[in-house]
């Protein structure tokens, strides 16, 4: 009865689009984070470094920072039996209190800022028909052409992926193979798992193994890894991955869940949050989500993800992002994590190759800078993927685009491993393969005809072309 009333549950989302959700109700406060003014400055990391020794670098430089500058806000909040969480991604604390010790926190020496944790009611998506049908490749697999890069025997084989979402229904069949925890030799949920959205306060205990009472997250998910015989939906069937949930069965997620994710991915725990492991970090983050400032994602919101994401690529991994679903006008990308500077966005086009009229386009103005938005566009439109019944339907968004370029990623590490770490490397290649395109419509002071443009960044992402110059020449400087 317990298994059914969960599946009844899920079913309620099924055909639902993808959507970077949209708020309906006031938010709640759940909690402060209390931002220090000392930020931490990772030091150069040598170029021979290896990936591990580098991942474990970065993770001691920030965990030494927070450590040090955080003793005195740490010492005031026991001595007042205060509930607290330290961040070490970023240093900040993340507190329960009454709103008089909030005041008074807040006045206290090396206090930057103390935010209200704010959590949201989501809007559901509006469905879509489901009319595809099975086949290899579907249309979006072969329009990037990773079908291709298959034929060269390369599926993305000894990559790791990483998703911050809704959660995973990892029993489905097409999936379930690839879940890194499906070959560990100890409990296999630790160090592949962990759930930021639900903790003992919230909503009961975290979820112990990987599930998706919404269904979101198991989309997304769908595109970067699912595989079986006649059915490969994914771009990189042959990658693992794990996953984070940072958003609940009803699409709540704050900016507590959205860092505690991000930190879990730079060195992954056990599901009880214990023994961080830097070692087992994923080589790239798929985020199908979003912070809208009108939700509260205000300056100091952003400035923590931005230093999260900026780490995050300090430790040599890409983080790609969802454009948003805000639609057709110039400017319309306006939330994070696609705003941040150090995030790939991604745009959605059609079976057309033409933008989707739901997707965000730049440019995006940050610190004075202008920045082009989206880097790239991938098939978000009408895509066959994974749901969570352990079927297959049709979805929708920039969501559904993002994960695209994760897939292409992973395949372009498992092609050219020297590339591991090397962000900037990896995203000035996915620029000069992708398919350019322009359009009627000039965003920015870029005209309609230029190359990139704000509506279709540098292009479509070309898994294929990505692939062979991957394997041609090691790109360590791009001109």
């Amino acid at each position: 009865m317990k298994f059914f009333a969960h599946k009844l549950f899920i079913a309620v989302f099924i055909g639902f689009s993808f959507a970077i959700f949209q708020a309906v109700a006031a938010p709640m406060v759940d909690g402060h984070i209390v931002v220090l003014d000392s930020k931490t400055v990772i030091n150069t990391v040598a170029a021979d470094m290896s990936r591990v020794d580098r991942l474990k670098a970065v993770h001691s430089q920030l965990k030494s920072h927070a450590n040090r500058s955080q003793q005195n806000i740490v010492s005031y909040l026991d001595a007042r039996a205060i509930e607290y969480r330290p961040y070490w991604i970023v240093n900040a604390v993340f507190i329960r209190a009454s709103q008089a010790q909030v005041d008074q926190i807040r006045k206290m020496p090396g206090v930057a800022d103390v935010i209200a944790n704010k959590r949201y009611r989501n809007r559901l998506p509006e469905p879509v028909s489901s009319s595809q049908s099975r086949g290899v490749p579907q249309w979006n697999i072969a329009m990037i052409g990773a079908d291709r890069v298959w034929a060269l025997e390369n599926t993305g084989q000894s990559i790791v992926v990483g998703t911050a979402d809704t959660g995973v229904f990892y029993q489905h069949p097409a999936i379930h193979s690839r879940y890194r925890g499906f070959v560990a030799t100890e409990d296999p949920h630790d160090f592949n798992w962990f759930d930021a959205a639900c903790d003992v306060n919230d909503c009961g205990s975290p979820l112990a193994e990987p599930a998706d009472p919404h269904g979101h997250g198991t989309s997304t998910l769908g595109l970067i890894v699912a595989g079986l015989p006649g059915e490969e939906l994914g771009v990189a069937p042959g990658a693992q991955w794990i996953a984070c949930r940072n958003m609940d069965e009803l699409g709540i997620g704050s900016l507590d869940s959205y860092l505690r994710c991000f930190e879990w991915f730079l060195a992954p725990t056990r599901t009880d949050g214990s023994d961080a492991d830097p070692s087992r970090a994923p080589h790239v983050i798929s985020n199908s989500w979003s912070c809208p400032v009108s939700e509260g994602c205000d300056a100091g919101q952003i400035d923590l993800l931005e230093d999260a994401v900026d780490v995050t690529l300090a430790a040599g991994i890409v983080v790609v992002a969802a454009a948003s679903n805000a639609g057709s006008s110039c400017g319309s990308i306006q939330t994070p994590p696609a705003i941040l500077s150090g995030s790939m966005a991604v745009g959605s086009v059609g079976m057309n190759s033409v933008i989707s009229s739901f997707s965000g386009r730049g440019p995006v103005v940050s610190g004075g800078e202008t920045l082009l938005k989206p880097q790239l566009v991938a098939p978000g439109s009408g895509v066959r993927t994974t749901d969570a019944l352990g079927d297959y339907s049709s979805r929708s968004g920039t969501s559904a685009a993002a994960p695209h370029v994760a897939g292409t990623i992973a395949l372009v590490l498992a092609q050219n491993p020297q590339l591991i770490g090397d962000t900037t490397s990896v995203d000035h290649l996915l620029a000069v393969t992708a398919d350019p395109k322009t359009s009627d419509q000039g965003c920015g002071g870029l005209g309609p005809t230029a190359i990139p443009n704000h509506v279709y960044g540098h292009g479509i992402v070309d898994a294929y072309q990505a692939v062979i110059m991957a394997d041609t020449v090691f790109y360590a400087d791009f001109d």
